[in-house]
């Protein structure tokens, strides 16, 4: 046993003497801090182990098809770009390159959610405002928040985005705390990073590169400025100039599919950040209070203005596309542990004594698990959403019994194009270049579920598809969405498909519309 903690603890004993001091003067608040946070997303991991995100699937396929030697497409020689990570795309690859995606990918998650927790516990190594009461406090609130744990095992990359945000925060921070231009270099290529990863990244580059405008302007260093941004220009400038060649378009194809310009949309968009807010008010109403009673609070801190225009602007920004379909909030998920942090840092400022701290805490986490085990937005529609699990069913059986040359149509895009491995025609229009970009008047934007309001009936029926899915992935005889609304009231379809109800090896009716020959 003596050599077993010997090997254990000889890692610890090579760390600098600051790091090594800080876990051992704090290691029982870490301990503590790190044991419920990682207790808790292992917990959930578990309970959730067997849910995945349908969408995560729309990556896999492009992984599929980029390891297959097809090139990074979802149907092959036809260059879309349905997807909105190409780093997680390529982190995926690795997964499917091994045979395992969906396990890699939930491992790889489970990896990043961890470490997102590491990195909040040892932020006061990086930002001395920021003690280590603090830390362990955001560190929890951010973990038993039901807007952050879902996502690790969804198979998307919210988690792998989150932790590149918190990353690119920190170091920035950090550079100027150090004054080091090697370490504005390095945050230079991590929001590079962050903007491969989801085109929101651009977003958080844009108010980093705000802060460090006005910084060098104040201290008349241009330096600075240029050690930050030459770095992303070159790295995200080459990935841009190479995604434009390769698809032809500024933005993703799934930007041009979900965003309009409707009034609509930016009311469905405040309704969204309303409800979000609902069940992070505690949050918002401890940092209200803190801001409103200590009039310097912003004061000789970087971290903390640079973490509320970060929260502030993404709101806006939320507000501004619509919001999201998906449960627990998933836009919101990437600000978590900024909010998190900033709410801990207002608590701990508010309340010096500890017994304040925690009364105010455990009513926090008491509102947290009541809203996250027992509302079904968090935890039981999570559950309970089997729509891969039913896409990947359909998806098997018509890989085992329809040619190879077969065309499906469908709206559930991912699971059944994954593995049915068959031409897909995406009545959504996330990976079909002509239906994102209708004309909106031609479309529902902003006045139904984001990402799933355009459709047209007649350019689906010009495809010619041998069968066609409506709603969602076992299909049905009644159209839901607009595209089959407007197949199923056209005569020519009527003539053209037959509706046949098969059987599953799981007893499940998969129902759909099959083209006459």
């Amino acid at each position: 046993m003596p050599n077993l903690w010997k090997k254990l603890l000889l890692p610890l004993l090579k760390m600098p003497k600051h790091f090594s001091n800080y876990l051992h003067e704090n290691k029982v608040l870490i301990g503590i801090s790190f044991g419920i946070s990682v207790g808790f997303i292992l917990l959930y991991s578990f309970i959730f182990r067997h849910w995945v995100y349908d969408d995560a699937f729309i990556t896999f396929r492009y992984a599929q098809n980029f390891i297959h030697g097809n090139g990074i497409v979802y149907n092959v020689d036809e260059r879309t770009e349905g997807y909105t990570s190409f780093l997680w795309l390529l982190v995926v690859s690795i997964g499917e390159y091994i045979g395992h995606p969906v396990i890699f990918s939930q491992l790889i998650g489970l990896i990043f959610s961890i470490s997102i927790v590491c990195l909040i516990l040892v932020l006061p190594l990086f930002i001395p405002e920021i003690k280590a009461k603090t830390a362990a406090i955001a560190a929890i609130l951010t973990t038993l928040n039901g807007v952050f744990n879902p996502w690790p095992m969804s198979g998307i990359e919210t988690t792998f985005f989150t932790l590149l945000l918190l990353i690119s925060v920190i170091l920035f921070v950090y550079a100027h705390n150090r004054s080091s231009n090697l370490l504005l270099a390095t945050t230079g290529i991590v929001l590079a990073l962050l903007s491969m990863t989801r085109p929101e990244g651009l977003l958080i580059t844009g108010i980093v590169i705000f802060f460090e405008c006005v910084i060098s302007l104040k201290q008349k260093n241009i330096k600075t400025f240029i050690a930050l941004v030459l770095p992303f220009l070159i790295l995200f400038g080459v990935y841009f100039g190479w995604r434009y060649s390769y698809y032809g378009y500024l933005l993703p194809n799934t930007f041009y599919a979900k965003v309009g310009t409707r009034l609509s949309q930016i009311s469905r968009g405040l309704n969204y950040a309303c409800r979000f807010n609902f069940y992070i008010i505690p949050w918002v109403l401890v940092i209200g209070t803190w801001l409103t009673k200590k009039q310097d609070a912003l004061r000789n801190t970087l971290f903390v203005p640079l973490a509320l225009a970060i929260i502030v602007f993404w709101s806006l920004y939320v507000i501004a596309v619509g919001g999201d379909y998906m449960l627990s909030f998933r836009f919101f998920a990437p600000i978590i542990p900024l909010f998190g942090l900033v709410t801990a840092h207002a608590l701990t400022q508010l309340s010096p004594k500890n017994e304040k701290i925690f009364a105010v805490l455990n009513l926090m986490l008491l509102f947290h698990f009541f809203i996250f085990w027992f509302n079904p937005v968090f935890s039981i529609n999570l559950y309970y959403d089997t729509v891969a699990a039913e896409g990947k069913e359909v998806g098997l059986w018509i890989k085992e019994n329809t040619p190879e040359d077969t065309v499906i149509a469908v709206n559930t895009a991912g699971a059944t194009a994954y593995y049915s491995e068959r031409y897909t025609l995406d009545m959504l229009g996330l990976n079909d270049t002509y239906l994102a970009h209708l004309p909106q008047e031609k479309t529902w934007k902003g006045s139904d579920f984001a990402g799933h309001e355009i459709g047209d009936g007649d350019y689906v029926l010009s495809r010619q598809p041998d069968l066609i899915i409506f709603d969602a992935a076992r299909g049905s005889a009644v159209p839901y969405f607009k595209g089959d609304i407007e197949l199923y009231e056209n005569p020519e379809f009527q003539s053209l498909y037959n509706l046949k109800e098969i059987e599953l090896p799981s007893g499940k009716i998969f129902t759909a519309y099959w083209k006459i020959k």
